[in-house]
């Protein structure tokens, strides 16, 4: 059995917190070191209070019971440990020391066509192996993805995933506005797993030019386009 689906073998004190690595809407992410081996892991820290407040109980049970199904992959974060105390939640993760792909795509303004054909074949493997488990990742986008040591890609961030099974669809309305498929702006139509899909394309684009096909700072202009209109690819 897996050691994120054991539960009182682990807690906070196993670990010394060595300093925040990263914050989210939701969380933060600190690098810490497991006392009795010295690896190092990213433990992502929740507020239970927050997250009661917010109504983020239920997508939150979700991340993890999708997280502790996944078995080791080599393009997908793997969750180690899960546990909790009085007043939060721990997510024990795989240490990315590269940080997310958006940091390097800033850095280099776009990536030449090797390097996109490198971590687009990663990226795809990585999507076929949840697609095959019916998990739709839904947030596909260069701050979800992370640059282990070797510069290989990990997939992360399951705060949005959803099992779905294939010829099924979900209604729910997610995602980042950059990155909406026309299924999801038209939410009417419900989506499945093509939606990660057209979340890759819109990736491989940004990756080869530095940005989504359709970016407009007026995200009601944005959807329009993505209704309407064809990527320039000139």
């Amino acid at each position: 059995m897996r050691p994120a689906q054991k539960r009182g073998t682990v807690s906070i004190n196993d670990f010394e917190q060595l300093k925040v690595i990263g914050r989210g809407g939701f969380s933060r992410v600190v690098l810490a070191r497991k006392k009795d081996t010295g690896q190092l892991y990213a433990i992502k820290i929740l507020k239970k209070e927050r997250i009661v407040k917010e109504k983020k109980i239920k997508p939150l049970l979700s991340e993890r019971k999708i997280l502790e199904d996944l078995k080791t992959h080599p393009f997908i974060i793997k969750m180690h440990w899960a546990f909790h105390s009085h007043s939060e939640l721990f997510f024990v993760m795989d240490l990315c020391t590269g940080g997310e792909l958006f940091f390097h795509l800033v850095q280099n303004r776009k990536f030449d066509e090797g390097l996109t054909k490198f971590y687009m074949t990663e990226l795809l493997m990585g999507m076929e192996y949840l697609h095959e488990r019916d998990i739709v990742f839904r947030d596909l986008k260069p701050e979800n993805i992370l640059v282990d040591l070797d510069g290989h890609l990990r997939i992360a961030d399951f705060g949005l995933s959803k099992k779905i099974p294939n010829r099924e669809k979900s209604y729910s309305f997610c995602g980042s506005p950059e990155y909406l498929s026309p299924e999801m702006i038209n939410n009417a139509m419900g989506h499945d797993r093509r939606l990660d899909i057209y979340c890759l394309g819109v990736l491989l684009y940004e990756m080869l030019t530095g940005l989504p096909p359709f970016y407009d700072e007026d995200h009601q202009k944005m959807f329009g386009k993505v209704l309407t209109e064809k990527p320039k690819l000139n």
